[in-house]
């Protein structure tokens, strides 16, 4: 059995926030999209959060990690025979049954054919879950848009699936649709199909969480006296009005440009602004700047 929580660097009286945090942090990190990433650890990570993310998932798990061997709930070990092998009927029916199973084999008259904990236990209750990557950028997300996705499935089917980004998602945000996952073994119920989001770097905005950052040049003498800046947004062209003798580096907020939120408000976005100083002056813009600095 997986050492979920060794995977994941936590203990394994972790809270779920510690989880997150550190799914999160090693999905960045070895994602295959990503430079030097793994896809294998990525995957064995990502099972490892699917499980402990999960209260009921989690307690089952922890409970096989726990009695899982040979020894019993209260510390005692069987010398003779395993206690998975061990069948409790709880059904109503005749004890000896169960008995006769356990020290005579399954054939057993007594026995009836009936499986151990074991045997149940190991046939799979439904079909493989399947896990995609899904690359999506910052206005994706924030105008909300639909990716149409075709996830070849373990049994060689196709399924064309529409994903909608929703307006929280994340790096490392997944998508659940429920019972599109494989289908290869007819007699179990579909497993669950998992659209796992990257987020791509934009090349000028930075997402913190519902509010972003960017970083904009503005000439000093426009910043001296002031000007009207034009900003591509993801919701169109932005003014931004930058006083005049504003200082540099100054960060200018503007309410309700950031990303979308799921009551259906909006963040903050924060401009830095990048005073560019000139290269060269003129004779003119020489004697104008000792006119200027003589008048102080």
């Amino acid at each position: 059995m997986s050492d979920y929580y060794k995977i994941l660097g936590v203990q394994s009286t972790a809270s779920q926030d510690e989880i997150k945090r550190a799914y999160k942090k090693l999905a960045r990190e070895h994602h295959p999209d990503v430079s030097g990433g793994d896809g294998n650890k990525f995957k064995e990570i990502s099972e490892a959060h699917d499980t402990l993310k999960d209260a009921q998932k989690r307690q089952q798990y922890d409970l096989q990690r726990k009695f899982g061997g040979q020894a019993g709930q209260d510390g005692f070990s069987f010398s003779t025979g395993d206690f998975d092998d061990i069948v409790i009927n709880m059904s109503g029916g005749n004890g000896f049954e169960s008995m006769f199973e356990q020290f005579f084999g399954h054939h057993h008259p007594m026995g009836r054919g009936r499986r151990t904990y074991r045997q149940r236990q190991s046939q799979p209750m439904r079909n493989q879950d399947i896990r995609i990557n899904l690359t999506v950028s910052l206005e994706d997300i924030y105008k909300q848009e639909t990716k149409e996705l075709l996830v070849k499935t373990p049994d060689g089917s196709n399924k064309s699936v529409k994903v909608t980004i929703p307006a929280t998602a994340d790096d490392g945000t997944q998508i659940k649709f429920s019972g599109l996952g494989s289908s290869k073994h007819n007699n179990l119920r579909p497993g669950d199909l998992y659209v796992v989001l990257s987020l791509y770097p934009h090349p000028n905005y930075t997402k913190k969480g519902y509010d972003l950052y960017t970083t904009i040049d503005v000439d000093v003498f426009d910043a001296l006296l002031g000007v009207e800046v034009i900003i591509n947004h993801f919701a169109g062209k932005v003014k931004l009005k930058v006083p005049a003798l504003t200082e540099p580096d100054s960060v200018i907020r503007l309410k309700g440009k950031g990303m979308p939120t799921a009551s259906g408000s909006f963040g903050n976005l924060y401009i830095k602004l990048n005073y560019i100083v000139p290269t060269t002056l003129t004779d003119e813009q020489k004697s104008l700047l000792n006119k200027l600095k003589e008048s102080k």
